[in-house]
């Protein structure tokens, strides 16, 4: 199992090699790149936000967690 950290690197990583694949001369020339690059941003930080809303959902299950363990 991958770890939340994990999980950010590698979405990281992702985007850099999008980034690298969005650059590179034979697609950066191509018509439809613009709607590529709109869409690989978009993808990006939908996968931010998911890999956010679990990393606080963690957080308050575990202050949760915690404040039954203390009661």
């Amino acid at each position: 199992m991958r770890t939340i950290a994990e999980a950010r690197e590698r979405l990281a990583i992702a985007s850099c090699h999008l980034a690298d694949l969005l650059a590179w001369p034979a697609v950066a020339h191509h018509p439809a790149t613009p709607g590529l690059e709109r869409l690989a941003v978009e993808v990006v930080d939908l996968a931010a936000d998911v890999l956010l809303g679990v990393a606080l959902l963690i957080g308050r299950e575990t202050d949760a967690a915690n404040e039954r363990d203390a009661a």
